[in-house]
Formats: structure tokens, C-alpha cells, sequence
């Protein structure tokens, strides 16, 4: 998955966010999985007024086929308390893996 940050807020020493994204995965409303908030580190871009970002979510094979919602929650550490948390979501599709299916399917 992919995403962009836009206006994160810059340390005055550094010029650098101060930003932690966390992954969390619903079904039908419950939450089945939370990764853990893990810093983002924008090392390699230039301009800091949009953050490119992406990431890799590996799913247990316990996890069901069907449609989920993926959530990606952004926490910039320097922001004020109402511009603090960004969220955004997607619905997406859990299947069997192809190699997996019978032949015909």
C-alpha cells in the first residue's frame, strides 16, 4: 500500500517530522489486526510538505477470505492536539491465492 502525508509539521533544529504510522485491519466492523506504530523515517526526500509513503502488510494465513476494511493511522508527534492524528482507509479483498484454488475457479 501506498500513501502521502501532507503538512506534517517540522522540528526546528532538524527540519525533520517527527511521524509514527500504524496498520489496522477490520472485518465487519471488529478490529482483527493492530501492527505496532513504528517511525517513518522520509530519509531519501527532499521537500517535507508531502511525505511519500509505503508499506507492506504480511497476513496470517488464520485471516478468512472475504472484504475488509484497512486503516492507516498517522501520528505527527509535533502537530497541536487537533491536528495531531490523520486517518485514512480502504476497502479491500481477501482471496485464496490462485495456486491455491481448484482448477476451474
Amino acid at each position: 500500500y501506498g500513501f502521502v502525508i501532507y503538512n506534517a509539521r517540522l522540528d526546528s533544529a532538524t527540519r525533520r517530522p517527527r511521524l509514527t504510522i500504524q496498520t489496522r485491519l477490520f472485518r465487519d466492523g471488529r478490529q482483527v489486526y493492530a501492527g505496532t506504530a513504528q517511525p517513518l523515517d522520509p530519509n531519501q526526500q527532499t521537500g517535507m510538505e508531502r511525505i511519500e509513503a509505503a508499506g507492506r502488510l504480511q497476513l496470517g494465513s488464520e485471516l478468512q477470505t472475504g472484504e475488509y476494511v484497512l486503516q492507516i493511522v498517522v501520528t505527527d508527534a509535533l502537530a497541536s492536539e487537533s491536528h495531531r492524528i490523520a486517518t485514512q482507509w480502504i476497502d479491500i479483498e481477501l482471496s485464496e491465492p490462485a495456486m491455491s484454488r481448484p482448477a476451474g475457479n
